[in-house]
């Protein structure tokens, strides 16, 4: 007699308390040496619990989508030379541009902090610093520039750095307004007073770049 291989299949069914299963089926048919059928022998293996991992993994995945491609703030990855792996919509709207058109950092990042940007990325590939936090200015697609706040950190695999993810968000209103208040500062100054000499620094972030604003009255 020999054994054929019927089939392997997934399957629902039900069982005598009424909870539903799901199962795998494993058959073969036996026939004879006429080829008739003798009778089908197989196994069905108990699945529920692999089954519904995976749905619960499913279900996690496309929340972490939906939170991904509707965020406010830009969710990227670039490789270790700048060039955009992935991104969410968030992008186009801050930057200007389709993810398509969005090839390398070299295109947002202004051309005085594309260097501070690079030296960034190569501190993390030599491993002196795994995660970063900065301000930089960027140009949108139109020309305009906007300010933009980086949190990033190095992507390895098997111990080596293959990629940097990060997450940009737009605080150029933001810098708009400390700015003006930093500077209101002179209209509170006594017109009397004189020889008042005050220096002040705003670090910028945390590779110590910063402002140094001077309010003088003489």
């Amino acid at each position: 007699k020999d054994l054929i291989v019927d089939r392997s299949a997934f399957d629902r069914i039900i069982a005598a308390g009424g909870e539903v299963h799901w199962v795998r089926d494993r058959g073969c048919l036996i026939r004879d040496d006429n080829g008739a059928v003798h009778w089908r022998e197989g196994i069905i293996l108990d699945i529920t619990d692999r089954k519904q991992a995976e749905e619960a993994l499913r279900r996690s995945e496309e929340r972490f989508r939906n939170l991904f491609d509707n965020a406010n703030d830009v969710i990227y990855v670039h490789d270790m030379q700048g060039n955009y792996v992935s991104a969410n919509n968030a992008i186009e709207h801050v930057f200007g541009y389709s993810r398509e058109e969005l090839v390398n950092i070299s295109q947002v990042v202004a051309p005085e902090d594309l260097e501070r940007v690079h030296r960034h990325i190569s501190s993390k590939h030599d491993g002196a610093e795994r995660q970063t936090s900065y301000e930089l200015e960027c140009v949108r697609k139109d020309g305009s520039r906007i300010t933009v706040e980086v949190n990033s950190a190095v992507i390895t695999e098997n111990g080596a750095p293959v990629g940097v993810q990060g997450i940009a968000r737009d605080v150029t209103q933001r810098s708009k307004t400390v700015g003006n208040e930093r500077y209101s500062l002179l209209d509170t100054l006594p017109d009397d007073d004189v020889n008042v000499l005050m220096s002040v620094n705003y670090p910028r972030s945390n590779d110590g770049a910063g402002t140094e604003v001077v309010l003088y009255d003489t």
